[in-house]
């Protein structure tokens, strides 16, 4: 079942929309930024994957830009089921 999730950075006015797969990785993100709203990043999962198999990830990442994790899990802090090191901020917010 897909899950949409949101967060909000007051501190950098960034706004955070995810569509969350079964095994919590991120098919896909939009990040809005300031008063306008303008979007920084919009990316797929599979488009990325796409990018690497095709060996065009740095053109999909001036385009779309990538998020800085494709795992929510686990909250805040912990080492990604990819690796990496979450935020310390708050997780996003599920619906």
């Amino acid at each position: 079942m897909t899950r949409w999730a949101h967060d909000h950075w007051a501190d950098e006015d960034l706004w955070f929309y995810f569509e969350i797969d079964d095994e919590s990785f991120v098919q896909r993100q939009v990040t809005l930024e300031g008063p306008g709203r303008l979007a920084n990043v919009a990316c797929s999962l599979q488009e990325w994957e796409d990018a690497f198999r095709s060996g065009t990830t740095e053109e999909y990442y001036e385009t779309y830009g990538a998020p800085d994790e494709w795992s929510v899990l686990p909250p805040r802090g912990g080492v990604g089921a990819r690796g990496g090191q979450r935020s310390q901020r708050s997780g996003p917010k599920t619906s």
